[in-house]
């Protein structure tokens, strides 16, 4: 879902050249995916945001359940989304990559 996330934000911006970039880098990184337990986690995230009126979309649900079920931190620059999911109780870490 990251990965999504960056190839989106430099197709936007019509910059192949930061694609290929971009795909070079992460090549040789491990690549976690979304499994049941994930998914399960993405899905509750998502519909308790939603039924407060918080909606942050569909993929940053997807990236914070990832993270929470591999117990690792996640590094993002939109952390007023991710605090959401914070006020919620689950268990995401988050550091601001930009600070």
């Amino acid at each position: 879902m990251s990965i999504v996330e960056v190839v989106k934000g430099f197709a936007q911006t019509a910059r192949e050249d930061r694609i290929v970039d971009f795909l070079g880098l992460i090549k040789s990184e491990e690549v976690l995916t979304l499994d049941r337990e994930s998914a399960e986690i993405a899905g509750r995230i998502h519909g308790m945001l939603e039924s407060r009126g918080l909606p942050i979309g569909r993929i940053d649900p997807l990236i914070a359940a990832i993270a929470i079920r591999n117990g690792l931190v996640l590094s993002t620059g939109n952390t007023a989304h991710y605090q959401r999911i914070q006020q919620l109780g689950f268990g995401l870490r988050i550091v601001d990559w930009r600070v």
